[in-house]
């Protein structure tokens, strides 16, 4: 059965369904609407259209237009104002999760600031940051190409690889000594026969 995407007077007035999906007009921007999982829609063409966001340092943005003018809203704002109440009236928008492109409202919720910091210190980006900070600070990376291997580093650690992957994939990284003491002898002689130490 083909779901139904709402009357025009339904799109003015209030909440409707796009898709089998909770969506609301977006206010002052007749013609636009945002659905509870994150989407942006414009109602100004023959048949409704999901509106491809911008990235805006992570952030997702929309362009929604009004009187020959274009206006850039981050659509995780759009989203808590349409679908969480704030009724102490906090100001800022934050991803539970960290994940600035996860704008669904369930992984929203509002804040002041100070309690966006305190998150943004101690949020699972944060977590996931300092547990690749812990594993870069067992390399030694060679100092005249640590500028090009680092950020390789970075990103195999970020994938999901070890520091064994970096150490094996990038010439002039080596594991530092101190981290090597603490390895038990099967593994380092595993290690030895991954090419990992030498």
């Amino acid at each position: 059965m083909k779901q139904r995407k709402g009357t025009c007077a339904e799109r003015r007035t209030g909440e409707f369904l796009y898709e089998g999906v909770r969506a609301k007009p977006i206010k002052g921007f007749p013609g636009y609407a945002v659905t509870i999982d994150g989407r942006v829609l414009s109602f100004k063409g023959r048949k409704p259209r999901e509106l491809r966001p911008a990235d805006n340092k992570g952030y997702l943005l929309a362009c929604l237009s009004m009187n020959a003018k274009t206006y850039g809203r981050l659509v995780h704002r759009l989203v808590a104002q349409a679908f969480i109440p704030n009724p102490d009236g906090k100001p800022e928008v934050n991803h539970k999760d960290s994940n600035r492109k996860n704008n669904r409202a369930e992984n929203l919720e509002w804040m002041t600031p100070k309690e966006n910091t305190a998150h943004s210190k101690s949020g699972p980006a944060m977590q996931e940051k300092g547990g690749i900070r812990l594993l870069l600070a067992n390399l030694k990376f060679e100092a005249q190409f640590r500028v090009d291997t680092e950020p390789r580093a970075l990103y195999i650690l970020r994938e999901g690889g070890t520091i064994y992957d970096v150490v094996k994939h990038i010439a002039g990284v080596k594991l530092k000594p101190e981290f090597v003491k603490g390895l038990d002898i099967k593994t380092r002689r595993f290690l030895r026969q991954q090419g990992v130490l030498f």
